[in-house]
């Protein structure tokens, strides 16, 4: 990682014969090798939770969304987080490592560093840390407690993006970075201006560099709803179109297509997610879930109605999805 040179000049026939004209992917159709995403959002929206599942998904092997499953292979996740304590990173993986187990030595977080990424001393500290994990996917989160200097500055700014991607031409890691929007535009009458891939915050160079930029919106009031789009996707891949996703949580904890489970609710979904796993009775989703019986009786009947889950005819019963669940497990990846 660190001894490969600073420029590569390419002779023009050389540069020509590669085989290689597509980067391979990591996830068909939303991430490849070197990739460059920025997803934006207001504070508070989901941004952490979703692209931590991105990470887990990719460590373990997991399906993501539907139809969006890492290829085959031994993949390495790095998460430079800005924001949050030990603490709260070790309940979260916890709450999302029920469904998205992961083996040893495939994420690793790296909380609260003391270099800022746009700095010399920055770019060395991530590249040493990278020479260990040797990461496929390596995830920034957020842009501002990361960054030195104002996020307005484009010199500031420049120097991030700059090192980003010297940071990717050594290590050849796929970067997603987390940024947050600016305060909504409003018009004399109070109305939202909806600004689509200008929404971002700060430098223009920010939205110049990704070759996707993901908009990450709250769909209402109640913040277990969201959308996430991509209009901007200069290598035509645009998996992440126009998605609408439901937050189920705390345990286990992680988005969720809001398709068929957006009439029954975000308590139902996390009953339905945990028997995805296995199927358990009552009790066992009383422990698993964090919610009381009352919430777990109620979920287990309106997914019941909608034909989502059933009974086994036991005492005390086992629910169990009526599809055939998938039960998530350490994934042997290397062949």
């Amino acid at each position: 990682y660190i001894d490969m040179p600073e420029d590569l000049l390419w002779e023009s026939a050389e540069l020509l014969s590669s085989q290689d004209d597509e980067a391979p992917e990591i996830i068909p159709g939303l991430l490849s090798v070197e990739d460059k995403i920025i997803l934006v959002a207001a504070p508070k929206v989901g941004k952490s939770i979703l692209v931590q599942q991105i990470a887990s998904s990719v460590a373990g092997g997991h399906e993501f969304l539907p139809g969006m499953t890492p290829v085959k292979g031994e993949h390495r996740v790095l998460y430079i987080a800005g924001e949050g304590d030990v603490f709260t990173w070790r309940k979260r993986g916890r709450n999302m490592g029920s469904r998205l187990p992961i083996a040893e030595e495939r994420l690793w977080y790296w909380i609260m560093p003391s270099f800022m990424i746009n700095t010399r001393e920055g770019l060395q500290a991530m590249l040493e840390q990278a020479a260990m994990v040797q990461p496929t996917l390596t995830v920034i989160d957020p842009i501002y407690a990361l960054m030195k200097g104002s996020m307005r500055d484009d010199e500031a700014a420049g120097d991030f993006v700059r090192n980003l991607n010297t940071y990717q031409h050594k290590t050849h890691s796929a970067v997603i970075v987390c940024h947050h929007s600016h305060r909504a535009v409003r018009t004399e009458t109070g109305m939202t201006v909806s600004e689509g891939d200008e929404s971002y915050f700060g430098s223009m160079v920010f939205a110049a560099w990704p070759k996707s930029l993901w908009l990450m919106k709250k769909e209402s009031n109640d913040l277990h709803y969201v959308h996430l789009s991509c209009r901007t996707n200069r290598d035509g891949r645009n998996a992440v179109e126009s998605v609408h996703l439901m937050l189920a949580e705390p345990s286990p904890l992680l988005f969720t297509v809001a398709d068929k489970l957006h009439k029954i609710g975000p308590s139902a979904s996390v009953i339905y997610e945990s028997l995805k796993t296995q199927p358990r009775t009552a009790d066992d989703l009383i422990t698993e879930t964090e919610r009381a019986r009352s919430t777990v009786s109620t979920a287990l009947n309106s997914l019941r109605t909608a034909g989502l889950v059933k009974p086994r005819g036991t005492r005390p019963e086992i629910w169990e999805v009526t599809e055939p669940w998938y039960t998530p497990q350490i994934v042997d990846v290397s062949t």
